[in-house]
């Protein structure tokens, strides 16, 4: 199977990003500042996104640190860089890179932060594996990573409900949903330390925040959803039609991904 990336990124890119950054970014920052993100560090952010986290992380580094922002799309580099403000640019190197071949990024980092990336990959041991072999003796690495199975809605709404991924997906065959689940084991099959394992799930309470979920589930992955024959156009009208009227009952409870924000240190 070749992997493609599910959702459409544009010139301004993945606009649904926003709503994982409006989720995910307080709880991101109290993490990885809490586990060892300090001044002067060499940084690795992979798969930056519209790089919120990346600016966040550079303004912590100050000039004596750098951030090393890679994503696998060039238009969502573009995106990144554009947003961010003149008084970060040297602080940061964006480039277009893939998770695989880290070692042609750098090497000797005092960090690396990856969030939401593994799950998107066929191959996420091996990447671990990459991820160790540019880290610095004793570096950290903070993985933020989903447990798709973990979706709800109170009362119950067929438009956002658990599916049954499995937790276990071999290795090169497919994307695991769920391998927020199985992180820590993974981060010590690759010769790392597990020091912190925390789960964190968001609500989806105002109606900005849940009208970017429609752009991220329906819109921005449609033409993959189609094409990989997983949804036809009348199933993927259904499901944005169910979705929308879920999203646009104020009643409903919309409890969204949950992840498994890990700490570790190479051993």
């Amino acid at each position: 199977m070749s992997e493609k990336y599910c959702f459409t990124v544009g010139e301004e890119g993945q606009k649904s990003l926003g709503l994982l950054d409006i989720t995910f970014n307080d709880q991101s920052q109290y993490f990885v500042k809490k586990h060892g993100l300090q001044q002067g560090m060499s940084v690795l952010d992979i798969g930056c996104g519209l790089g919120t986290m990346t600016q966040f992380m550079a303004e912590i580094v100050g000039d004596t640190g750098k951030v090393v922002a890679i994503d696998s799309n060039e238009n969502q580099i573009k995106a990144a860089q554009n947003r961010c403000p003149e008084h970060l640019q040297k602080r940061i190197t964006w480039q277009v890179a893939d998770i695989y071949d880290l070692e042609k990024v750098g090497k000797n980092f005092d960090l690396v932060y990856c969030r939401f990336v593994l799950h998107h990959i066929y191959k996420p041991r091996f990447a671990l594996s990459q991820i160790e072999k540019v880290l610095k003796p004793g570096g950290i690495y903070i993985g933020i990573e989903g447990i798709v199975n973990a979706i709800f809605t109170i009362p119950d709404n067929i438009a956002w409900r658990s599916g049954n991924f499995p937790v276990e997906v071999e290795e090169g065959i497919g994307r695991n949903a769920n391998i927020g689940k199985i992180l820590p084991r993974l981060i010590h099959e690759a010769n790392m330390k597990c020091i912190a394992a925390d789960i964190y799930q968001p609500m989806l309470v105002s109606p900005e925040v849940r009208r970017l979920l429609l752009i991220g589930e329906c819109f921005e992955n449609k033409h993959y959803q189609i094409e990989n024959n997983h949804l036809t156009e009348a199933e993927w009208q259904r499901k944005q039609d169910n979705l929308k009227a879920c999203i646009d009952d104020e009643n409903t409870l919309i409890g969204f991904y949950a992840a498994n924000f890990t700490a570790s240190r190479k051993i």
